[in-house]
C-alpha cells in the first residue's frame, strides 16, 4: 500500500535506504544498479531502477544532504548533492517512511526543518499515517 502510494504522488521519486531500494525494485519488478560516476569516499554511490528518478543509500547520503542544508553548500557530483539539488529545486516535498530508528526520526526531522526554513511545504506520512487516509 505505502509504495502504490508513493509511485502515485506528483513530481519526481527518490528512493534512500538499502532496505526500502530493494523493496521499491522488488515491487517494480526492475533491476537495481549501482552508478559509480556519482561515487565519492565520504558518500556511497547512486544506485538506479527504472521508474525511479534518484536511488540512493540512507543514512549517510542524508546526513550529508542535511550537512548542505546547514551549510548552503554547492552541490558537487555525488549522491547527497543530487538529492540536495531535487529538494532545493522543489516547491512541495513529501518524505514517506516506513519503519525509523530513533537516530534516523532526529536526522528526517532536522532536514525537514531546514527545508521549511528555505520556504518548502514538507509533509511526511508513515504506514500509520497511511493508514488513517
Amino acid at each position: 500500500m505505502i509504495l502504490s502510494f508513493f509511485f502515485n504522488l506528483p513530481g519526481k521519486s527518490i528512493v534512500c535506504g538499502g532496505t526500502t531500494v530493494n523493496l521499491v525494485a522488488d515491487y517494480l519488478k526492475k533491476p537495481l544498479t549501482v552508478d559509480l560516476v556519482y561515487y565519492r569516499e565520504d558518500v556511497p554511490p547512486v544506485g538506479n531502477i527504472d521508474g525511479v528518478d534518484l536511488v540512493t543509500e540512507g543514512v549517510l547520503t542524508l546526513t550529508r544532504v542535511k550537512d548542505m542544508l546547514i551549510n548552503d553548500a554547492p552541490p558537487g557530483e555525488d549522491a547527497a548533492s543530487l538529492v540536495y539539488t531535487m529538494l532545493c529545486a522543489a516547491e512541495e516535498i513529501c518524505f514517506v517512511c516506513g519503519v525509523l530508528t530513533a537516530e534516523k526520526k532526529l536526522l528526517l526531522a532536522d532536514i525537514v526543518a531546514r527545508l521549511q526554513k528555505k520556504s518548502k511545504k514538507v509533509t511526511v506520512l508513515n504506514g500509520e499515517s497511511l493508514s488513517e487516509r
